[in-house]
């Protein structure tokens, strides 16, 4: 009688992904654990893409398409070299440090560098510059880029724009103590166009040799190498992904658990309404107690959580959206093939 049973149970499992009734008489018939596990197997179905998504996702992302055509490839390495002091990197603390040269003087003591344009619509202007500062603080940090990109300058020069001038904004990258940071304008015009998504984490940073102008530039680079150009930017954007780690894994995790807060109130919403839609007089499933109803809600969410973790591989730009969509489809249709009305 008990592997009788059970072979039901198992034939409503694999039939409720397709067929209403099989998933009612589960909830009716079958132990009420089975469809606490098919409940709890179509939440986390659904968010597995979402992880996979997210763990694919660089530091990098946001370069994709927005750093050619704007000239990083050319400026990036030849405003590192031409810094005027040293930039290093302490591995045991895993902080930024500045040494300015003796003889180094500007009008804004944190901009320790810059490359300026020799030729082209850019010319005497600047197309990078760099920063530095000992700032730790986040909110200070955010103040102090927030202040820098305010900056305007007259085009075909490096001075700030006057009265009814037009100006430009040039792409900028920021060394903090502890971190780093870089947006990339528009060249030769005030229209930002990308920027790193988190601060850099550098304890995520394991570099031996402590100067940062030789790790991302090599000890022979010239401006004038196209090649050492492309190596100084592939080795930012391996920085920029390296330190990217952190925020990465904290991405992942809490975008996971909020979507699985998502998806178990999105399920209970449901389990409601197949309650309601059962209710009324003339409804010959108006026995069914709340929690029958909710074990439906159970037997039902498997099948949307399943094609939610294969629809969210075909389809990754969706793929939060898709299971919301599949459970509510799965309950209308429960609830007017099933669980309607007579008249």
């Amino acid at each position: 009688m008990a592997k009788k049973a059970k072979n039901e149970s198992v034939k409503r499992v694999f039939g409720s992904l397709i067929n209403n009734a099989s998933a009612i008489d589960g909830a009716k018939f079958s132990p009420w654990w089975i469809g606490v596990v098919m409940f709890v197997l179509g939440l986390l179905l659904p968010i597995v893409p979402l992880f996979v998504n997210a763990a694919k996702t660089n530091g990098t992302s946001f370069m994709k398409t927005a750093e050619y055509g704007l000239g990083l490839d050319k400026t990036f390495g030849a405003a590192i070299y031409d810094l005027n002091g040293a930039l290093t990197f302490n591995n045991t603390e895993k902080t930024i440090d500045w040494s300015p040269n003796t003889a180094y003087s500007s009008d804004d003591e944190t901009l320790i560098g810059g490359y300026v344009a020799t030729s082209g619509v850019t010319k005497d202007q600047y197309d990078l510059r760099v920063y530095f500062s000992n700032l730790t603080n986040e909110d200070e940090i955010n103040k102090f880029i927030t202040a820098k990109e305010s900056i305007v300058y007259k085009k075909g020069t490096v001075v700030p724009v006057g009265v009814n001038e037009e100006g430009y904004t040039p792409s900028s990258i920021y060394f903090f103590k502890n971190t780093f940071f870089l947006d990339i304008y528009a060249s030769n015009s005030t229209t930002k166009k990308t920027s790193m998504m988190v601060l850099a984490d550098m304890n995520c940073l394991d570099l031996a040799d402590g100067n940062l102008k030789t790790y991302l530039c090599g000890s022979s680079f010239s401006k004038d190498n196209a090649e050492n150009r492309i190596t100084a930017v592939n080795n930012l954007k391996t920085l920029i992904d390296d330190t990217y780690e952190t925020a990465k894994s904290k991405q992942m995790w809490l975008g996971s658990l909020i979507y699985l807060g998502v998806y178990t109130a999105v399920n209970f919403f449901m389990m409601l309404m197949i309650f309601l839609m059962s209710r009324g007089k003339n409804n010959p499933n108006n026995y069914l107690n709340f929690w029958t109803c909710m074990k439906i809600g159970m037997w039902t969410s498997f099948c949307p959580g399943l094609l939610g973790l294969i629809l969210g591989f075909i389809f990754p730009g969706n793929a939060m959206m898709l299971y919301v969509m599949l459970i509510a489809m799965r309950t209308m249709w429960l609830t007017m093939k099933e669980l309607r009305p007579t008249y």
